[in-house]
């Protein structure tokens, strides 16, 4: 794996906002698996209201389609917002009621299971793991991933909250919210 200080132009963490893109990306899936669900309902509402209902033809199939391909565009756009609101709110919880402990960064890294492409450009985002003296043993943490420019260098001291009632419920502050 790439250190973070040896990285090559091509895994250089992405300049933009990964936020607002999960942002628009779930917005057009749920508007999208949205509208494609109210037209099927209601083109099956009135073709099943139709008094010849039982005639034998495919009329059926449309919104049927329309219906599967709403609910899956739904839940896919939908899922993924609730998620992404579930980890804000755990973050927020933690940095509001959680034991902040400072800890010192021992490596950077990119996580290369996960990849961006931007037509040549192949971004992956960084891992700061650090590490933190609880309970008189040390302990390790990883960060989520972090997609912006932000410079962590091996030796220097970043934010940890950690759930009192549960250590391995943490999050590294590394200046996204």
């Amino acid at each position: 794996m790439n250190s973070y200080n040896d990285f090559d132009s091509a895994s250089k963490p992405i300049t933009g906002s990964m936020k607002g893109f999960m942002n628009l990306f779930t917005g057009i899936f749920l508007g999208v698996g949205l509208i494609f669900l109210g037209v099927g309902l209601v083109w099956g509402y009135s073709y099943f209201t139709d008094p010849q209902l039982f005639e034998e033809d495919d009329e059926w199939v449309g919104p049927l389609v329309l219906g599967i391909m709403g609910f899956v565009f739904s839940a896919i756009g939908g899922g993924i917002r609730y998620y992404m609101s579930k980890q804000r709110a755990r973050k927020e919880m933690l940095k509001r009621s959680g034991r902040r402990l400072r800890a010192m960064i021992i490596r950077t890294y990119y996580d290369t299971s996960v990849t961006f492409r931007s037509g040549q450009n192949v971004q992956h985002p960084l891992i700061v793991e650090c590490e933190a003296d609880l309970s008189g043993r040390k302990q390790t943490f990883k960060s989520d991933q972090v997609w912006n420019k932000t410079d962590f260098t091996e030796g220097n001291e970043i934010t940890v909250y950690i759930d009192t009632r549960d250590y391995t419920n943490y999050w590294v502050d590394t200046g996204e919210i």
